[in-house]
């Protein structure tokens, strides 16, 4: 395995992840741009951050005016997967999922999000599974029509999102005194598996991994995780 990403699963990565966001930004009514090789989004009504998205290896860093005058954030997120780390910043595994093979069988303590009622009690799940009380606003009841899956137990949680090329896997925690119980898997199964069946990118904590690799994912490489202060 080598220390990046290779470039192809890292396009194919990044593009999911940039869709997603903007999914995300239009569902949730968030201010959001692109510009050359990157995406955007001001999620300071949900998180209080912007996060941005590199697309491509020479993507342009984005011009400071994208972030003047907006209301709240303190800081910005950029997930980095081609290489250019530097000192202090966060590397995290990058797995991929290239087998259609099957998915466990339905975990009946899952639901996934069909209806208003449920991405409400799916938002409280994130929460929870993210052990970050005050998250709110991240799921626009619009997402009901969009690509994108949400798996969630009482104390977990997980989101996919289809591209039409790959499905990536997002948000995935479960509470601190739940864990032990196969609920991470399970709601990370039942979100791929209600999605088309493609090849399958996420991007892990260490402590995360093997949740994952149960299901069939593989290290292909390292991101940065890169958080900054508003200009």
């Amino acid at each position: 395995m080598g220390e990046h990403v290779d470039a192809d699963d890292a396009g194919l990565h990044a593009a999911n992840l940039a869709s997603l966001q903007l999914v995300l930004a239009r569902a949730g009514g968030w201010p959001h741009e692109q510009g050359d090789g990157w995406v955007a989004a001001d999620a300071a009504s949900a998180v209080r951050f912007f996060s941005f998205t590199v697309l491509t290896r020479d993507g342009a860093q984005p011009a400071p005016t994208v972030y003047a005058g907006r209301s709240g954030p303190a800081g910005w997120v950029e997930m980095d997967l081609w290489g250019r780390p530097a000192p202090g910043e966060t590397r995290h595994p990058v797995l991929l999922r290239r087998e259609a093979a099957p998915l466990p069988t339905p975990d009946p303590r899952v639901t996934v999000a069909r209806t208003v009622e449920h991405l409400q009690a799916a938002e409280r799940a994130l929460a929870t599974g993210l052990e970050a009380p005050g998250l709110r606003g991240v799921l626009g009841t619009a997402l009901l029509d969009q690509p994108v899956a949400c798996a969630y137990a009482e104390e977990a949680f997980a989101l996919a999102h289809d591209d039409g090329t790959t499905v990536g896997v997002y948000l995935v925690g479960t509470a601190e005194r739940a864990r032990g119980r196969g609920l991470g898997t399970a709601v990370t199964a039942a979100a791929m598996a209600a999605l088309p069946p493609r090849p399958a990118l996420l991007t892990a904590t260490t402590r995360g991994r093997p949740v994952y690799e149960r299901l069939g994912f593989r290290v292909v490489g390292r991101a940065t995780m890169r958080m900054r202060e508003r200009d």
